[in-house]
């Protein structure tokens, strides 16, 4: 009964060890803690109107902890009246420590910006990219009233992306792609901003114009009811407050004409990107069947 008894308390104090151990985990492991930390990511496909010439949208920020490195693609639009559009300097960060990672362009174009972050610390919570945006001096100096020999300096207009560790895709398929890739990434996002576009010109302005136009119509009638007991005085002004709005329908009757063949030079463009997309695919097609009939004539 002894020797019975002990086997019970060796397998006992076996079991309390076991649950004491996953007990620790639980209560101390990140992965099974509710973290009560609050987000901080910068919201993805939303236009962020911070900077002076720009208009910027965070797009994918994905991360391959096999390969240590993050991707991070930032939909831009020159959106300013400066002729020389700016150039952009991009910075990644560790936010906690202020650690600088290696960050390479690895693909910019007028539409977008794809960007590598690398050495990533194996914990981490918040990544940073500062991007900043630098205008051509000399139209800031003038702008500015800044004469030659001043000591003000042009300083960039900067934003900061925030990546936190629960927003940031994991992904251990990432790799750095082919540049062609990457401009049929670029032609996606410039597809997707004439989409917008005619979204705008079809759901907004065109209904405005052709609003403004019913409500002139109403207000010549009511003028017209008007005119029938008026003085001679008062029906020649009214005549010519009517003739005033006919007018004004004729412009933008005109307007709303200019808008709709906007529609369709914008329809027409997406076509031409798609077949752009449909040449790169093509190309694609093409350098692998070489790649394969090299490899095929040195067996």
């Amino acid at each position: 009964m002894e020797l019975k008894s002990s086997k019970e308390n060796k397998v006992m104090l076996v079991i309390i060890g076991v649950a004491s151990v996953l007990l620790a985990i639980l209560f101390t492991s990140k992965l099974w803690m509710y973290d009560d930390d609050p987000i901080n990511q910068t919201p993805f496909n939303q236009v962020i109107k911070q900077l002076d010439q720009t208009d910027i949208a965070l797009k994918k920020w994905a991360y391959n902890a096999e390969q240590n490195f993050m991707e991070v693609i930032i939909e831009k639009k020159h959106t300013g009246t400066d002729l020389i559009k700016p150039t952009f300097k991009y910075v990644g960060k560790e936010a906690e420590k202020n650690q600088q990672l290696p960050t390479k362009i690895i693909f910019e174009s007028d539409h977008m910006v794809v960007l590598e972050l690398h050495d990533i610390p194996e914990k981490f919570k918040y990544i940073t990219v500062a991007m900043d945006e630098y205008r051509d001096e000399e139209t800031v100096k003038v702008e500015q009233g800044i004469v030659e020999g001043d000591a003000k300096e042009v300083k960039p207009k900067r934003y900061v992306f925030v990546g936190d560790y629960r927003k940031i895709t994991p992904d251990n398929k990432l790799k750095t792609r082919p540049q062609k890739e990457y401009e049929k990434e670029n032609i996606r996002v410039e597809i997707e901003s004439v989409k917008k576009q005619i979204a705008y010109i079809t759901d907004e302005k065109i209904p405005l114009k052709t609003k403004g136009v019913l409500e002139i119509e109403q207000d010549i009638t009511a003028l017209e009811d008007e005119v029938q007991f008026a003085t001679a005085e008062e029906k020649a002004l009214l005549e010519r407050d009517i003739y005033a709005k006919k007018e004004a329908i004729k412009t933008a009757l005109r307007d709303k004409e200019k808008l709709e063949d906007e529609v369709v030079n914008l329809e027409e463009k997406i076509v031409k990107l798609k077949e752009k997309i449909a040449y790169l695919d093509g190309e694609n097609i093409k350098s692998d069947v070489e790649k394969r009939n090299q490899s095929d004539s040195k067996h």
